[in-house]
Formats: structure tokens, C-alpha cells, sequence
């Protein structure tokens, strides 16, 4: 089974694939094209980006995420190229968006605790990655949803959150238009993810 732990999603301006406001994504009913496809494998892992188009084929995100692949039975990583005759897959030219980890923030201005739900579980019996990232939307202030947009998202994934949690402590730092958050168990125990948001007026 594959394993996401690491995400980036960007949004771009097509001519310098800079970070610009997410005003320019599409509305409801508008088309668009997303385009994903594996760029390396090496050990364990994968890296599989992603693009968004508009309509008139610019690019509105890119996005890159790592992946592990783990054996079920043992739950242990297992080596890409054992598994599969990765020369029979079509790697593509990666974007070279940086793969930072997440650091650990020293302190927060702002813990919720959170109830797990049953439906925020995947087919793995751990909690959906996007399930983290909500969590991160929620806990933004009103006033910081009004003012920005959301440019930048990246998800350091740490441990793997289950329904027998119960609860999550999300702990958020706001500085600027820089928003970190740590998403742990509900004794802060363990983190389970590590998300960084950046906005733009």
C-alpha cells in the first residue's frame, strides 16, 4: 500500500511559477484538467506531482507529494524497484518543487480540540490526509478567511491519526500571513502532521 507523508500544493503563475493569489482558480461549473504522474522513485519512496489547467490549458496549481510504499503484512517500507519493473514506467520531468520538512514550532497562540469522526477514516483505517488539512481551515480566524486567500499548503505527514483517538489538538501560530499548525494527539504527545498555510491579500 502506498503512503502519502509528504504534500506541497502551490498555486502558480504560469509564465515564472511563482505563488499568486488563488483568485484565478476556476468557479463552480467552470472546466478544468488535472494532470498527475509518478517523476521518481527512489528506495521506498515515489514522488507523484500534479498540475491543474484551466480551460485555456495555463496552469492554476502544481503540486508535489512523496510517497512510501509499505508492505501489509509486516507494515515495514519495501524497495520500489523489488516490487514493480519501474523501466516499464513512464517517469515524467519533475517540477523541482522543494520537498522542506516542517520544523517543530516552539509555541502557539491558539489550541482547539477536535472530535474524530467516522467518516473522516480511509480505506486504511487511519485518518483521510485531507482530514488534517480541514482541520487547518477551520482553525483560521474568520477576519484571515475574509482578508486572504490561501497560496501555498504543505503537509508534513507524521504519524497516522486512527478513529480510536477520539480527539485531536490543533495548535496553530499566526504570523503575518503565515499560518503553522501542528496537529497531535490530544495529550500532544505525539504530532501526527505538521502543515504550513501561506496567504496573499
Amino acid at each position: 500500500v502506498w503512503i502519502c507523508f509528504f504534500l506541497i500544493i502551490k498555486a502558480t503563475n504560469n509564465a515564472e511559477s511563482i505563488v499568486f493569489i488563488i483568485d484565478k482558480l476556476p468557479k463552480f461549473k467552470d472546466k478544468i484538467t488535472i494532470e498527475t504522474y509518478p517523476s521518481k522513485f527512489v528506495g521506498p519512496t515515489g514522488i507523484r506531482e500534479f498540475k491543474v489547467f484551466d480551460d485555456n490549458g495555463n496552469i492554476l496549481i502544481k503540486g508535489v507529494s512523496q510517497w512510501v510504499l509499505i508492505g501489509l503484512e509486516r507494515l515495514r517500507p519495501l524497495i520500489v524497484q523489488n516490487i514493480f519493473d519501474c523501466s516499464k514506467i513512464e517517469l515524467e520531468e519533475s517540477m523541482e518543487i522543494p520537498l522542506d520538512k516542517i520544523g517543530s514550532v516552539e509555541s502557539y497562540n491558539f489550541e482547539e480540540m477536535k472530535d474524530l469522526r467516522y467518516d473522516d477514516v480511509d480505506v486504511n483505517h487511519h485518518i483521510n490526509n485531507a482530514i488534517y488539512i480541514s482541520l487547518c481551515e477551520d482553525a483560521l480566524f474568520e477576519n484571515l478567511k475574509q482578508e486572504f486567500d490561501v497560496s501555498e499548503i504543505s503537509v508534513d505527514f507524521k504519524k497516522s491519526a486512527v478513529l480510536s483517538d477520539k480527539k485531536v489538538l490543533v495548535k496553530s501560530l499566526f504570523i503575518d500571513k503565515n499560518c503553522d499548525f501542528t496537529i497531535a494527539k490530544d495529550d500532544s504527545s505525539v504530532d501526527f502532521a505538521r502543515i504550513n498555510i501561506k496567504l496573499k491579500p
